[in-house]
């Protein structure tokens, strides 16, 4: 019995070697990347929701944030230009105009999402001089572990990126450390191309967090020890780097702090921490098998049934068996010397991704209140999972680099491809992104269908001239709406109505609570020209997931408006038009000058 297993894992070993090339390693994930995504691309559907994936039309959404003013929160902010303007909504302005097709550019979009981190971290690992099957598993580790997975689900590419951005950073610290010049403009430039990833304030933590511990390992691995002057200096390179190139919207940054503080104050963080703490028992078996983020509700998709089951609990502990096993067993003092720190570091990046659960979660709590800007870190089992995988994934490439000629090498390669296989089947049934079971409102999916109906209601909002805003009805309690598409299946995330014209929109997550609370008040016409709003949308389509913040039903909304407002209505919306009572005023960003002066 035992000679035919190891036959079977020396034939699959052999057929490893014969292709053991790095060309057809990538061109190996790019097709399988590609057919699982493809499903979703069928009869007229695109990949749609979440976090942030809304946009249908990039060149009008260049359009309407590319000025220094940004139409959110109602009212406007002063513009973080990488977030509307960055390089990547150019570039897919250009494939839209290049192929005037929404499907191909969006499917350029999550395509890049799920590719550039994995030929992120191939690039690691080629600089690393690891053997190409080694780097396709480690690679493909990275992406398809439980916690990347999933996190991807979220479809946000402004905070997504930052997956590709922490190890290709890393490549290029390793590739050009000991060329000052090389380092200071190849990592200027690609921070650059990536700023939109890191506009959100915690990623942009973590991220230089990895730079420091890409440094430290770098110098060790170039060095053969830690050059502790050398470190500041290219650390120093580094930062002067990314600030010189980042100028451009660096500066915005700081004028957007204060409004962003008053909207994202401690006390609101605080309540916002409590709602992510994990169970204290179960927080170093969710880290441990990389399942932070996964929810214990096996019924809530596919995925969570696999990796909640009881052969999914044991399958998802094997990577970290190895790191344990060999961290410890390793009889190579200066190889072991290396994994242990790098061990003990992911300790600590775990007791971050903890936050306030026990163990210790005092410690973090007093950080929470005491560390200047800390606060930040309201959501850390996300936030510090991601450097925690990437700490992960590196320690993993270099332990499997340090056996590649040792005799039990074929048995781990087979174990941990066996482990790849199982947390591939979401791809490999065709649940990449699995539709979501959302209890008395059915299935959820991100496969969306853009109505005949939402068209035509955005082209009368985008047809009109003057500078005004829409209200959104009915208010949903949660900035991520609930709308029925097709099929039977929902669509969960932002209004993928008002989010595509041209027009700011006032909805409930802009913190105007006025505007829903005295609907139907009789001086509510007034209100609206103080607000500055032309338009006013109903969409029947909307769910109360999260609960309708205002008192009225859809129905009673309806007959409020219609007694004074004129309407239009295609299918589910319906769309008043304010003539009477809008006001024409152009807001400025800055104070008004005092009559006295």
């Amino acid at each position: 019995m035992q000679k035919g297993r190891h036959l079977k894992i020396s034939t699959f070993y052999d057929l490893i070697q014969k292709l053991n090339n790095r060309c057809f390693f990538l061109t190996f994930y790019v097709i399988l990347l590609s057919c699982a995504l493809m499903p979703y691309y069928i009869g007229g559907t695109v990949i749609l929701g979440g976090e942030g994936d809304y946009v249908l039309d990039f060149s009008r959404h260049l359009g309407k944030f590319g000025f220094a003013w940004f139409p959110s929160y109602g009212v406007g902010i002063q513009n973080m230009c990488p977030g509307g303007t960055g390089i990547n909504i150019l570039f897919l302005c250009l494939i839209e105009k290049l192929t005037e097709s929404i499907l191909i550019t969006n499917f350029i979009l999550i395509f890049s999402i799920y590719f550039l981190p994995f030929l992120a971290m191939f690039l690691v690992c080629k600089e690393i001089k690891t053997t190409p099957f080694v780097s396709f598993i480690i690679s493909y580790f990275y992406i398809i572990n439980p916690f990347t997975l999933y996190y991807l689900n979220c479809l946000n590419q402004w905070n997504l990126f930052s997956v590709t951005v922490i190890p290709l950073f890393f490549w290029i610290i390793l590739r050009y450390y000991h060329n000052n010049f090389r380092l200071f403009l190849a990592l200027g430039f690609v921070s650059t191309c990536f700023s939109f990833a890191y506009t959100n304030y915690p990623m942009l933590v973590i991220i230089h967090i990895s730079m420091v511990f890409s440094i430290f390992l770098t110098s060790y691995l170039k060095n053969d020890k830690l050059l502790f002057m050398q470190i500041f200096k290219k650390y120093g390179i580094i930062l002067v780097s990314f600030i010189t190139f980042n100028f451009w919207w660096i500066l915005p940054f700081f004028g957007v702090l204060g409004d962003a503080q008053k909207f994202y104050t401690k006390s609101a963080a605080s309540d916002w921490l409590t709602t992510t703490t994990i169970g204290g028992k179960s927080i170093l078996a969710k880290a441990f098998s990389l399942k932070t983020i996964i929810g214990s509700n096996s019924s809530w998709d596919v995925n969570t049934r696999l990796y909640n089951s009881s052969i999914g609990s044991f399958v998802t502990l094997v990577p970290i068996f190895f790191i344990i096993y060999f961290v410890l067993l390793s009889k190579d003092k200066k190889t072991k010397r290396l994994n242990v720190s790098i061990f003990g570091v992911l300790l600590i990046i775990l007791f971050f991704v903890k936050g306030s659960s026990q163990p210790f979660g005092f410690i973090y709590n007093f950080l929470f209140e005491h560390l200047p800007f800390f606060y930040i870190f309201k959501s850390p089992v996300e936030k510090f999972s991601i450097l925690y995988v990437f700490i992960f994934s590196i320690l993993l490439m270099l332990i499997m680099n340090s056996f590649n000629k040792q005799k039990y090498n074929k048995s781990v390669i087979g174990i941990f491809t066996a482990y790849l296989i199982f947390c591939s089947i979401p791809l490999f049934t065709g649940n990449i992104l699995p539709d979501m079971n959302i209890g008395p409102y059915g299935y959820c999916s991100r496969k969306y269908k853009d109505k005949v109906e939402y068209q035509q209601a955005r082209e009368v909002i985008n047809n009109d001239d003057r500078m005004n805003r829409v209200l959104s009805l009915p208010g949903s309690g949660n900035y991520q709406l609930l709308v029925r598409n097709y099929n039977n299946k929902k669509y969960s995330g932002l209004d993928p109505v008002l989010t595509n014209t041209n027009k700011p929109f006032i909805a409930p997550e802009h913190h105007i609570s006025i505007l829903y609370d005295n609907i139907s008040s009789k001086n509510y016409r007034q209100l609206l020209g103080i607000f500055n709003i032309g338009k006013i949308i109903i969409n029947e389509d909307s769910l109360p997931w999260f609960g309708f913040v205002h008192k009225e039903s859809i129905a009673e909304l309806k007959s409020v408006f219609s007694k004074d407002f004129t309407a239009e209505n295609w299918g589910p919306i319906t769309l008043y038009e304010n003539e009477n009572y809008f006001l024409p005023v152009i807001y400025t960003s800055i104070p008004s000058i005092p009559h006295n002066q």
